[in-house]
C-alpha cells in the first residue's frame, strides 16, 4: 500500500485502520487492509476464523493467528473495561 492511498483515504478508514493497527500490534497498511476485506471493528476479527483473515493477501499463518488472539484480547479488555478510566476529557 502506498503512502499516497493511505492519505486519499476517508476519515473513517483511517480512523479504522489506525484502531486495528494499536489493538491489534499490526501495521497501518494491514489495518487498511482489514478494512477494506469488510471489518469494521475489532470483534468482527475476534469472533472470525484464522482462515478467513489467511484469505486476505499478505495474511500469512502465523500473522492470521497473531491478529485473530490480538484482537480477543483487545476484546476481552473492553468487555472488562468498557471506558477508558484515563481519558481527561468528556
Amino acid at each position: 500500500m502506498t503512502t499516497m492511498k493511505i492519505l486519499r483515504c476517508t476519515p473513517k478508514k483511517f480512523f479504522c485502520a489506525r484502531k486495528f493497527a494499536d489493538n491489534l500490534q499490526c501495521t497501518l497498511p494491514f489495518g487498511f487492509l482489514l478494512y477494506e476485506n469488510g471489518y469494521q471493528e475489532i470483534s468482527e476479527i475476534a469472533n472470525a476464523s484464522v482462515e478467513d483473515i489467511k484469505k486476505i493477501g499478505g495474511f500469512d499463518d502465523e500473522k492470521a493467528a497473531r491478529v485473530v488472539e490480538n484482537a480477543k484480547k483487545a476484546q476481552y479488555k473492553t468487555d472488562r473495561f468498557p471506558f477508558n478510566l484515563f481519558r481527561t476529557s468528556l
